[in-house]
């Protein structure tokens, strides 16, 4: 079992700007990650799961599959299809109107270069070089319908089919080879999550931490418009709020403000009992789990705007009576 925290460094922008890269990096190590946001406030988080040789990759909820292998190059982006044949999504040399045939499932079976451009800005940046890819297969109410891919990036974001009509997820937040999105100017935000896999019945809270660090050259004033600094929350696989930091606590309403001097860092967090919301132990399973402070930063000298510093973390709950 590893023991060692999993830190996940965030770095959050009140100004987003444009990034260049030298190759296309689709997550090459475990620490990147990418996090989607659909039009519909769902959130989607791909990551490295693991490595086949030097070439081959399975990653997590990539186009939203659960799991998908990948080979990536400086010019292509290839995947394992339904038969485990290696197929192109993309190649960022191919003229508009090439066709692949990518039998990814059922509703996704053919692909279409269908447009290329200079740039495209997303939520955590503008990106060179995109090319959007169309699929096409035999379903009406499913399956994938374009993806989007950066030559510095990979896939900045897609739409597919459900039955509620199409959902678009789109890049928000990303760390890819040591690159943060969007691009640092303020606050680093730092985030150390519980082990890997809790045992339930070795322990029966996690501790979650965040830290802001001020990467400017001017203090920052961060408002609280009551006592509390920060909540953690646990939701399960359907993204549902299964236990909260917050809950059943009393806070004093009263204003707070902390001064961030330059280089200084201020800590938040604290243990959450592995509880559900009625009080009962969480079942054993896969979590996301979320630290976020709760405050608004003055951006320059207008209004008080919101910017959530928050980060997440996956959280593996099991129990020894699972290993007998």
């Amino acid at each position: 079992m590893n023991t060692q925290n999993n830190i996940i460094n965030v770095f959050f922008a009140t100004s987003i700007m444009a990034v260049s890269m030298a190759k296309a990096t689709e997550l090459d190590s475990f620490n990147d990650y990418k996090e989607f946001t659909s039009n519909h406030g769902k959130s989607q988080t791909i990551a490295l799961s693991e490595r086949f040789s030097s070439q081959w990759k399975q990653l997590s909820n990539y186009l939203g599959k659960e799991m998908m292998w990948l080979k990536t190059t400086d010019t292509f982006i290839s995947a394992l299809s339904e038969q485990s044949r290696s197929v192109k999504l993309v190649n960022f040399n191919d003229p508009v109107g090439t066709r692949y045939s990518v039998n990814l499932d059922s509703c996704t079976q053919s692909a279409i270069v269908a447009e290329k451009s200079q740039s495209m800005t997303t939520l955590a940046a503008t990106f060179g070089s995109v090319v959007r890819v169309d699929f096409d297969g035999f379903c009406n109410d499913a399956g994938l319908i374009s993806a989007w891919f950066s030559q510095e990036a990979g896939l900045i974001k897609w739409s597919e089919l459900t039955i509620a009509g199409e959902v678009d997820y789109e890049l928000e937040y990303a760390k890819l080879a040591g690159m943060n999105y969007p691009a640092h100017e303020g606050i680093e935000v730092s985030a150390t999550f519980p082990a890997e896999t809790v045992m339930l019945n070795e322990v029966d809270s996690v501790e979650a931490y965040i830290t802001l660090t001020n990467q400017t050259s001017e203090p920052v004033e961060l408002t609280f418009n009551s006592g509390q600094l920060f909540d953690i929350y646990i939701y399960d696989r359907n993204d549902q709020l299964v236990s909260q930091w917050s809950s059943g606590r009393m806070f004093t309403q009263a204003f707070r403000t902390i001064n961030l001097q330059p280089g200084q860092k201020e800590r938040f967090g604290g243990s959450l009992e592995l509880k559900d919301l009625s009080g009962s132990p969480l079942d054993i399973g896969t979590y996301k789990i979320k630290i976020e402070v709760k405050t608004s930063t003055k951006a320059s000298d207008e209004l008080f705007q919101l910017i959530p510093f928050e980060a997440e973390g996956q959280l593996h709950i099991d129990d020894m009576m699972h290993h007998h």
